[in-house]
């Protein structure tokens, strides 16, 4: 019972069980709410941040610590032990979206250059080739290829906008079979280790499930269910 009034209140990811009780896959939408909540006071924190190496130093220190948590748990990767690492994740994640919008909206970003982009990139994805556990250089990979993207988009030398827009359409698809994609990749791997060609394989198995299922699946649902209602 306990479980069920946790879910049907979104604070089934709040750090009050052990497990992830009744409605599981919900754990996400329960961490998100938590974010929502805190949103408020990030906002307030970032807003009082006027130089980059002040936004560079908090990316710092929160990255440093989502790898201190996870390290401190013994957590295998970035997407084991949710009912104890879900919520910091999410938060920190969340964290890091909206430093990525004060880069932004502070003009931050016309002092990163090429070369800066590259160093950036350089840490993350020697991490990833040496075997390091995916919360060390995840995030940060995931952080820069967003700078760049913008980046490159800002002096109009690539644009990423119908990407994005694909991104959001099947977003929801991405949502409903990713776990089950992760799950089968990892019965075929058998092992907690995480190479850099499993990520790869992952995201690309991932994102082409998610576009059939948009194509085949949700979106004809949506106008079968439109013509019903009529």
């Amino acid at each position: 019972m306990d479980g069920y009034l946790y879910s049907l209140f979104l604070i089934n990811n709040w750090g009050f069980t052990d497990t992830l009780p009744w409605n599981v896959p919900s754990w996400s939408i329960s961490a998100e709410l938590f974010a929502y909540l805190c949103f408020p006071f990030l906002i307030f924190g970032l807003l009082k941040l006027r130089k980059k190496t002040s936004v560079m130093a908090v990316f710092l220190c929160l990255l440093a610590t989502l790898a201190f948590i996870f390290q401190k748990y013994g957590t295998g990767n970035i997407g084991s032990n949710i009912p104890k690492m879900g919520l910091w994740r999410c938060i920190i994640e969340f964290a890091l979206g909206v430093i990525i919008f004060k880069f932004y909206d502070a003009k931050l970003l016309d002092n990163f250059n090429c070369r800066a982009l590259t160093a950036c990139f350089a840490i993350p994805i020697t991490m990833l080739v040496m075997g390091f556990s995916d919360y060390f250089y995840l995030p940060t990979l995931i952080f820069f290829a967003i700078i760049g993207f913008v980046k490159l988009e800002m002096n109009r030398e690539i644009v990423i906008g119908s990407l994005l827009n694909w991104l959001g359409t099947v977003s929801y698809s991405i949502y409903l079979c990713h776990y089950f994609v992760k799950d089968l990749l990892k019965l075929m791997l058998e092992t907690e280790y995480t190479p850099a060609w499993w990520l790869m394989l992952y995201i690309i198995v991932t994102l082409t499930m998610s576009h059939v299922m948009y194509n085949y699946v949700e979106a004809p649902g949506v106008k079968l269910f439109a013509k019903i209602r009529r």
